[in-house]
């Protein structure tokens, strides 16, 4: 099994650590590295079996969390802000809960958590669920469907252009990528905001809200912002790809919350910025 995990490690300064969702990878933050935000050293990482990561740890929020806080072992970064989308808003929840001496700032943006559907919870659970993705995952992803799929979850349909299809295509040509994505699915169903550590940790919070958002509800948003203890930043006209459509509002974010404290600024590898680790 592969065991490759993805990283890149861009900028100087305060460190922050960027976690996307599934179906994704980290290009979704290249419009915030593209803003090329000062003071701030970005590090973001491929979830498992997506872009250019393999099977490094299930797709899992608690997983995940742990191999985040050994990617900032690896990079000696002691603390870091950490922004996470969607399902990496999960994974960023938990490393605050977990890890609370690892996090000195927490953003939250569009994370579908608090319980699904029935209808969906049942989907997600049949076992025909697993022949499909595995089927499905036989042939390249669709570019129509993707761009299709990408116009529905955007607040803007006309911000979806061919260049932010070719990164989701991208994403999902990773092997196993469908039957990961089913399992992270079945986690963050089941996935319970860790209320009480939250706020025994007591870490500076922002939590941002497309207005338009079709996949996390506004009742899921207000309950991640009352978890945190942090009122929504509601992003008019924003569905929910906030890293993608709304790079500046995740900029100002990040830079309310982020110390440029002495301690965050560890000198990095030598390596260079884009790198692969293998363990």
């Amino acid at each position: 099994m592969e065991s490759r995990l993805f990283h890149r490690d861009q900028g100087e300064g305060s460190p922050v650590l960027l976690v996307h969702g599934l179906g994704a990878s980290s290009h979704v933050f290249d419009p915030l590295l593209a803003l090329g935000p000062e003071g701030l050293r970005l590090i973001s990482f491929d979830l498992p079996c997506s872009g250019r990561s393999g099977a490094y740890c299930p797709l899992a929020v608690r997983a995940v969390a742990a191999e985040a806080v050994a990617l900032l072992d690896r990079l000696e970064v002691p603390s870091a802000v950490v922004a996470g989308h969607s399902f990496g808003g999960a994974v960023a929840m938990e490393l605050a809960a977990r890890y609370p001496g690892r996090v000195t700032g927490l953003v939250v943006s569009s994370a579908p958590i608090g319980g699904v559907p029935a209808p969906v919870r049942r989907a997600l659970s049949a076992p025909a669920s697993d022949r499909v993705m595995e089927v499905v995952g036989r042939f390249p992803t669709s570019r129509l469907f993707t761009r299709a799929y990408l116009r529905l979850i955007f607040g803007r349909p006309e911000a979806v252009t061919p260049a932010v299809v070719d990164g989701y295509v991208a994403a999902a040509a990773a092997k196993n990528f469908y039957p990961a994505m089913l399992e992270g699915l079945r986690d963050l169903a089941a996935y319970r905001i860790p209320v009480e550590a939250l706020n025994a940790g007591a870490v500076p919070t922002a939590v941002l809200w497309g207005d338009r958002d079709r996949l996390a509800t506004p009742a899921q948003g207000e309950q991640v912002a009352r978890a945190l203890r942090t009122p929504i930043e509601w992003l008019a006209g924003t569905g929910h790809c906030v890293p993608e459509e709304r790079p500046d509002k995740l900029a100002d974010a990040i830079r309310r919350l982020a110390a440029p404290s002495k301690k965050h600024r560890m000198p990095r590898p030598k390596a260079g910025g884009t790198k692969r680790t293998r363990r």
